[in-house]
């Protein structure tokens, strides 16, 4: 089993277990809050609690519904829609911009002892 296909798998239990977990709970509020006196302390947290399971269980469901919808063997140029931004390689090299007072790409290389240069065999073909 490919490396891709093992991943979506285990997405697909992990949003299917969050989507059942939510949903549990936000009836769990549900029936907190109904048996809470109506703005009081209790009543508001459960209310906020139940309408943040739903939204994550909805959330769960979207993804569920992705990963249907990508099939076992996704190819995403199927499904993702292309743009003109590459994140792999750029469209052209990069280059330094300078800013004012910056010093130079030439006053940043680092001088080297003699000595030293010439025990790691920089410079070897110039004239000391």
């Amino acid at each position: 089993m490919s490396e891709k296909r093992a991943s979506d798998g285990f997405s697909r239990q992990n949003h299917a277990a969050g989507l059942k977990f939510h949903t549990g709970m936000a009836r769990a509020h549900q029936d907190a809050m109904s048996a809470c006196e109506e703005g009081g302390r209790d009543h508001t947290f459960h209310k906020a609690a139940r309408a943040a399971h739903i939204e994550a269980g909805e959330h769960c469901s979207n993804c569920l519904a992705t990963l249907k919808s990508v099939g076992a063997d996704p190819d995403l140029a199927k499904v993702l829609e292309p743009t003109e931004v590459s994140a792999v390689a750029p469209d052209s090299p990069l280059r330094a911009i300078p800013r004012t007072g910056q010093p130079t790409a030439a006053d940043r290389q680092t001088k080297l002892a003699p000595e030293i240069a010439k025990i790691i065999g920089v410079g070897l073909g110039e004239e000391e």
